[in-house]
Parts: C-alpha cells; structure tokens; sequence
C-alpha cells in the first residue's frame, strides 16, 4: 500500500478516550491480580518460555508431571505449574492483541507525522 500523503482522519475526544480506556481495561485487571516491578536484572534473569519451546513444556506439565509426581520439586507443585501455565496462554492472547493495537497506533502515528512533514516541506498544497 502506498504511503497516504494526507492522512484525513482524526479521532474524537470520546474515541480517543475509548481507546486509552480499553488499554487501561488490561493494566488494571492484571493489577488487580499482582503488581509486578521487575528490575532489568530481574528480567535478565528470568528464564524465557520461547515459542519453541513451549510444547516441550506443555507436554512435561500436561503429561509427566502427573505421570512421575516424584520429579516434581517440593516447592512447586504441578497444579501451580499448570496454572502458571494457563496464565502464560492468556497472556500470549491479551500481548498479541496489545501487539496489533501497538503496531496499528505506531503506523497511524508514523504516517500523520510524514503528512505533516510533507505539508510543511511543500508536498501537499491547500
């Protein structure tokens, strides 16, 4: 698709405020469950659950776990594995809705600004 050189579009007050709302909707909810303040050593540190590797895991949860409950640490038993992991799930539904939203809003963004720079710069005449 062609960059617009004038975008024409503009969003209300009520619309506008729909939008951060819907967001907030998310912040709040997970906010009313845990807040969470990780520092970035914290997050470096964190074990990652990449997309490769997630059915390894769902297959130790889902089917040894319960099969050998002797492997399973003390500390964490397999039901908070298992719910830990369908927390995982909603989230990678809720990031990927976020993520849309955050690369549509990125885009709109990006392309007011070229408008505005291309009117500025004379491209776009009256």
């Amino acid at each position: 698709m062609p960059v617009p050189v004038k975008l024409g579009i503009d969003f209300t007050p009520a619309e506008e405020a729909s939008m951060v709302a819907g967001i907030q909707v998310v912040i709040d909810t997970i906010k009313a469950k845990i807040t969470l303040n990780l520092s970035t050593k914290e997050r470096e540190e964190l074990s990652k659950v990449s997309n490769e590797r997630v059915p390894y895991i769902l297959r130790s949860i889902a089917e040894y776990a319960p099969m050998y409950p002797q492997f399973n640490p003390l500390a964490y038993s397999a039901a908070d594995a298992q719910n830990d992991l369908k927390t995982y799930g909603q989230m990678d539904a809720v990031l990927t809705k976020l993520n849309e939203a955050s690369e549509l809003s990125t885009e709109l963004q990006m392309v007011a600004g070229h408008c505005k720079l291309s009117a500025q710069s004379g491209l776009i005449r009256g």
